[in-house]
């Protein structure tokens, strides 16, 4: 027991992280999240609609066109903001009467609790809401790209109407800002590839969201605890150069909290697990290798290969790698540990990404 100890003790600082790539990370997205004391927090959908398109069986709309109609009355004088048509950053504002046409085309925003479904996506905390990039499924994806396909292949370029222009509420400052109409004809958008989505936090909430995704690491091993030899009862603590791929998958949680006029927190904590191999060089002597002299000694190379399994809190990752070894060249059959099972374990510390 106290040799296993010492083993375990001697090991504990023998990973150091060199570097990790992460790639194809998607999160897990809930509609709705219940706290411990029963408050709630629901996935809301920014929607964007002209005053036209707003329709009135929606309650949502019914309420936004209500609230639009009693701060924007026909007949009311409004500035728009306009920008030259030159390529200067010169902005100028004209003053204009409100009249049924030109409200039918004015865009607003609002947003409601979402029943779209929304799976996986990516995120991103900014200010008190975390956004969500919805994944876009296999079936749509395809879609899109067999879409494309035609397209190139009849080479046909969308077309534009330029005919008609809009006006996008900017504040509630009473400015507008005068914009073109650049709808593409025919362009049919799937269900909620382009919406935006978000969770919207008070001071100090927080929200905690699983993942999972990919991952390759560049990882060397210092030392090394080779398992006692079946017929010659030996084992082996080993320090050499070796550089090793460790590939794998990993699911994660990260906690987004949101902290007024301060900076925002996030927190993220992971298990990863998958297969290693690298390479290293070793010295055949006498005391490690069958049938030589104490005068003889020889460098080979040896292939390292395993599982390896850990867990990483932001930067910090602990490590635990088993697996075997086998040289290469003359000489390395002779090897006492050669295809023999090691064990490599410690801390690291993320410098490179």
């Amino acid at each position: 027991m106290k040799k296993f100890i010492l083993i375990v003790c001697a090991l504990s600082f023998s990973t150091c992280l060199l570097s990790q790539e992460r790639f194809k990370k998607a999160y897990w997205i809930p509609e709705k999240i219940i706290y411990k004391n029963s408050t709630s927090l629901e996935l809301q959908e920014k929607i964007e609609k002209k005053y036209s398109q707003l329709n009135i069986l929606d309650k949502y709309e019914k309420k936004l066109k209500e609230k639009i109609d009693s701060i924007l009355p026909l007949g009311k004088e409004i500035t728009i903001e306009k920008k030259s048509d030159n390529n200067t950053d010169l902005v100028y504002y004209e003053k204009l009467t409100l009249d049924q046409k030109m409200i039918n085309k004015m865009k607003f925003t609002y947003s409601k609790s979402t029943s779209d479904n929304v799976k996986r996506g990516s995120v991103k905390l900014e200010e008190d809401k975390l956004f969500v990039n919805a994944w876009l499924s296999k079936k749509i994806e395809n879609n899109k790209k067999q879409t494309e396909k035609v397209n190139r292949k009849n080479k046909s370029t969308p077309k534009i109407d330029s005919s008609t222009e809009d006006f996008t509420f900017k504040n509630n400052n009473g400015i507008f800002e005068k914009t073109k109409n650049t709808k593409e004809k025919d362009k049919k958008e799937d269900k909620w590839s382009r919406k935006t989505y978000y969770f919207k936090l008070e001071n100090r909430q927080s929200i905690t969201l699983k993942y999972d995704e990919f991952f390759i690491s560049a990882i060397i091993i210092p030392l090394k605890y080779r398992f006692r030899d079946d017929d010659k009862e030996n084992q082996d603590f080993s320090s050499s150069f070796n550089i090793n791929a460790f590939i794998g998958y990993s699911i994660g949680w990260t906690k987004f909290m949101y902290r007024k006029d301060i900076e925002n927190l996030e927190r993220d904590q992971r298990v990863l697990l998958g297969p290693f191999l690298g390479s290293s060089v070793i010295e055949l002597n006498n005391s490690n290798t069958l049938n030589l002299t104490e005068s003889e000694k020889y460098n080979r190379g040896v292939i390292s290969y395993g599982v390896g399994i850990g867990y990483a809190y932001g930067k910090f990752q602990m490590t635990l790698l088993y697996g075997w070894e086998s040289a290469v060249g003359s000489k390395s059959k002779d090897w006492t540990f050669n295809n023999q099972p090691w064990i490599g374990a410690g801390l690291g510390f993320e410098l490179i990404k």
